[in-house]
């Protein structure tokens, strides 16, 4: 919000000339936004300048919504869900016949019904959407924030998402390759997706098929063809060590046999690779990254309960 600064004598004051600054000499300035301006200005001669009640301040006079999640209501500032481009935007604008007391969303009695929510998704959502204070430990603010992501990306709060995903990034980075890759795809973060196809690719130690299709994360086999089929051509054109003139990553058969971690091949000759086998799906989430996410897996990647499928959230058509 821009402030702009106002000599006091825009100001009705007993003294004619305004409240001094520390030398006694020149009115002091006082910083006032635009829109309490606007809120100080009244017509001159008009009814309202002379005997209106008090004013509401748009920014500060917060209408409450109820909704019901599970068995759970939930009071909250409307304007938290009033953003540009989402459904929620679209069902507060619709005009209404009914009186206050019985427009859904007002009260307790009749609540705006979430249906299909996890309750514990939508606490996470409000977390960040009205944050605070809380101290709260790193582990379980991974897990909040996640919860978080999957309501903002399935409603399409696309700021906060991108909120989000920042936060988590260096919290991913610390995950297994198999659950970056799982949250990679399920939430279509290109980033996240490359690292951990990335970190696979290079990695030394034998990568058996059971533990890519059984795990709590598992791949599908194209996947799975992709990455064996990069490994391989790697490791079959790695015939002397080397070190890349561009990442300086020194690499070969022998290299990392007393040094960790053994590599192959340089990162940045891997991500190329990366870059042409998966360009489809990688170009798909950079360019529109929602395009294809209609509701949100049954399971969540940490083993909680079960995911909703967010009411009548219709298919889009591409």
């Amino acid at each position: 919000m821009s402030l702009q600064v106002m000599s006091s004598s825009a100001f009705d004051y007993h003294d004619s000339q305004g409240p001094r600054d520390a030398a006694g000499d020149q009115p002091a300035p006082v910083f006032v936004d635009a829109e309490s301006r606007n809120d100080c200005e009244e017509v001159p001669g008009s009814s309202s300048s002379v005997n209106a009640g008090p004013r509401r301040v748009p920014a500060f006079y917060m209408e409450p919504v109820v909704f019901q999640v599970e068995n759970r209501l939930f009071k909250v500032p409307k304007n938290g869900f009033q953003v540009p481009g989402t459904i929620f935007e679209a069902m507060f604008a619709l005009p209404s016949n009914e009186t206050d007391d019985s427009i859904e969303g007002s009260s307790d009695e009749n609540p705006i019904h979430l249906h299909g929510i996890e309750e514990k998704k939508f606490k996470a959502f409000l977390t960040v959407l009205y944050p605070s204070k809380a101290l709260i430990d790193d582990e379980n603010r991974y897990f909040i924030l996640l919860g978080a992501l999957d309501l903002a990306t399935f409603w399409e709060f696309t700021q906060l998402r991108k909120d989000i995903i920042s936060d988590l990034s260096p919290m991913i980075e610390k995950r297994s390759d198999l659950e970056v890759m799982y949250l990679g795809k399920k939430y279509r973060v290109a980033s996240w997706l490359r690292m951990a196809y990335t970190k696979l690719v290079q990695i030394c130690a034998k990568l058996p098929i059971e533990t890519l299709i059984s795990s709590q994360f598992p791949l599908d086999w194209e996947t799975i063809a992709k990455l064996y089929q990069i490994r391989d051509t790697i490791c079959r054109e790695a015939m002397d060590n080397a070190t890349c003139e561009q990442c300086h990553q020194t690499f070969g058969p022998s290299y990392g046999q007393r040094h960790e971690p053994r590599r192959f091949s340089c990162e940045c000759r891997v991500v190329r690779f990366i870059n042409t086998h998966f360009n489809g799906e990688l170009e798909a989430m950079r360019d529109d990254p929602l395009s294809d996410f209609f509701t949100p897996p049954m399971e969540i990647p940490y083993g909680g309960p079960r995911a909703a499928s967010a009411g009548s959230k219709k298919k889009k058509k591409k």
